[in-house]
Order: structure tokens, then C-alpha cells, then sequence
């Protein structure tokens, strides 16, 4: 299953992306695995906001967020 990671404004500082419109999609078994792969994510830690269902993607579409993977996360850190 897909999740949604979000992010407040001050997260994500070893990245060149904007943190507050970034929604990060990670693919696990059940949620707790999915926020254990961003918990274990060189840069992030716990540092971030809370996770939801892809199936919700849509709303964050329509506030700007851009989906963005753990790969293609990697190759924007500073």
C-alpha cells in the first residue's frame, strides 16, 4: 500500500525542497512500516508531521503538494 508523508515548514533541511507542500510517498505493508522506512531515511529522522492514506492524494493536489519517492528525494539533498 501507498502512504503520504507531510511536513511542517521547518523539516527536511539536508534537501533543496519546500518542505510544507511536499508529499512524500512511501509504499509498505501497513502504515507503521511506511513510517518506520521515513523514520529510517538518512535526513529525516523523525522529523516529520504525520502520514495518511494515498487515497487522499487528491486534497493535497489541490493545495499544491507535489508526490515526490524516497529516490527522488535522495537526489535533492544538499
Amino acid at each position: 500500500m501507498k502512504y503520504i508523508i507531510t511536513f511542517g515548514s521547518a523539516h527536511l533541511k539536508d534537501f533543496n525542497i519546500n518542505p510544507a507542500k511536499t508529499a512524500l510517498i512511501v509504499e509498505g505493508n501497513d502504515e507503521h512500516e511506511a513510517r518506520d522506512k521515513v523514520f529510517n531515511f538518512n535526513g529525516i529522522s523523525n522529523n516529520f508531521c504525520t502520514s495518511y492514506e494515498y487515497s487522499e492524494m487528491e486534497k493535497f493536489k489541490k493545495l499544491g503538494f507535489k508526490e515526490i519517492t524516497l529516490d527522488e528525494l535522495e537526489k535533492l539533498r544538499k
